[in-house]
């Protein structure tokens, strides 16, 4: 896995938003990884990424709770 596969999608405040962030998206087929409070996407899904972002809108509260499970 290279960085420059990668592309930075979103900055959180804290990192269990990042890490619920990560999880929604590979549940919506995104490949996603979390480091800190950054998640980064794969550079050819960033586009579907900012799509159902865009469409279906988590919550900070929602996102924390995808961390937590």
């Amino acid at each position: 896995m290279h960085d420059e596969d990668w592309s930075l999608f979103r900055k959180f405040d804290e990192p269990r938003a990042a890490t619920g962030m990560c999880r929604w998206l590979r549940n919506e087929q995104v490949d996603a990884r979390a480091e800190g409070c950054v998640v980064y996407v794969q550079r050819g899904q960033h586009h579907r990424a900012r799509w159902i972002v865009e469409h279906l809108p988590p919550t900070q509260e929602d996102l924390i709770a995808l961390a937590a499970e």
